[in-house]
């Protein structure tokens, strides 16, 4: 898998950046494609319907490693 850090470091700020729980990112482990999902967002590109798969992985925020 290849992953654009710059793409990966962006999604880790954009879910850092809203309240706990309001933003999240998604990371494919096969594909390396970055699934971004916000309460406040209605407009980004749906989550494909496997998101809760073992194929995806959810990206901590900045809480998560409590930074």
């Amino acid at each position: 898998m290849t992953v654009d850090f710059q793409e990966l470091l962006e999604a880790f700020e954009f879910a850092s950046a809203a309240p706990e729980g309001e933003a999240r990112a998604y990371l494919h482990k096969i594909t390396g494609k970055v699934y971004w999902q916000s309460d406040l967002m209605p407009d980004l590109e749906p989550l494909p319907d496997d998101i809760d798969s073992d194929d995806y992985l959810v990206l901590p925020d900045k809480r998560d490693l409590e930074l």
